[in-house]
């Protein structure tokens, strides 16, 4: 089930990033469940919402949002050594966290922990 979506841009790619429930059918990956998962063909990414702590759900969205920054700007994963990896997240490794924590305070922050930041400021 998909609660919530969130458009991001990236690279000139529109990227859907939707809320999901442990249920969904988008976070089964040949019989396994997935906490996320980056759809290229269609730009989407799949991030869980239900029974994870928000420390695993923001780490999920920072590994899925790698998979869509690298896809954006047209590098293959499987054919970078250390020295391109270093050189790419030099690049963008700023955007990307910028990017995952404005999603993940916009979509994904339960509202408890919402309160509670509020209540502390």
């Amino acid at each position: 089930m998909r609660d919530k979506t969130f458009y991001l841009t990236i690279n000139g790619v529109r990227w859907a990033v939707h809320s999901c429930g442990a249920d969904a059918d988008e976070l089964e990956v040949e019989g396994d469940e997935v906490f996320g998962i980056t759809k290229f063909a269609t730009a989407e990414i799949f991030v869980r919402n239900e029974k994870m702590s928000e420390d695993i759900i923001y780490r999920t969205i920072k590994h899925e949002l790698g998979h869509a920054y690298l896809y954006s700007y047209g590098m293959i994963a499987e054919t970078m050594d250390e020295e391109d990896i270093c050189n790419f997240l030099e690049s963008h490794a700023e955007h990307l966290i910028r990017d995952a924590k404005y999603v993940f305070s916009k979509r994904f922050k339960t509202k408890r922990t919402h309160k509670a930041a509020t209540a502390a400021a």
